[in-house]
């Protein structure tokens, strides 16, 4: 298995439930948003080839708390395979570069509510 050198600048929390993404221009329904931080998430995909580098948009929802976060401008960072015996599962990685400091704030205060350690 490949090692990654660790280059976060900020903790990633679990989350209790599982919320969701939708990536525009996409269209990529995740299975499970596997981590969050202050500064953007991880999630699980199916899909064969790499999200664009360039910047998208997200869609964040959470159902079990009727949360919903609407485009969130966010790059890609990471993106590539979980299980080489599953070729299509995915997991990407995403910053965000929130619009304004609204989103932002919003943003910290729902993963204070639902993170854990």
């Amino acid at each position: 298995m490949k090692k990654f050198k660790e280059r976060r600048r900020c903790k990633r929390y679990k989350t209790l439930n599982s919320p969701s993404v939708m990536i525009y221009p996409e269209r990529v329904l995740s299975y499970s948003v596997l981590d969050v931080s202050h500064t953007g998430l991880a999630f699980s995909y199916i899909g064969w080839d790499e999200l664009p580098r360039e910047e998208i948009k997200i869609d964040f929802f959470d159902l079990d708390r009727e949360l919903f976060f609407e485009n969130i401008q966010a790059k890609v960072i990471n993106d590539f395979l979980l299980k080489e015996k599953q070729k299509n599962l995915r997991r990407c990685s995403v910053e965000f570069s929130f619009g304004d400091n609204d989103q932002k704030e919003n943003w910290r205060r729902y993963i204070e509510r639902v993170a854990t350690n």
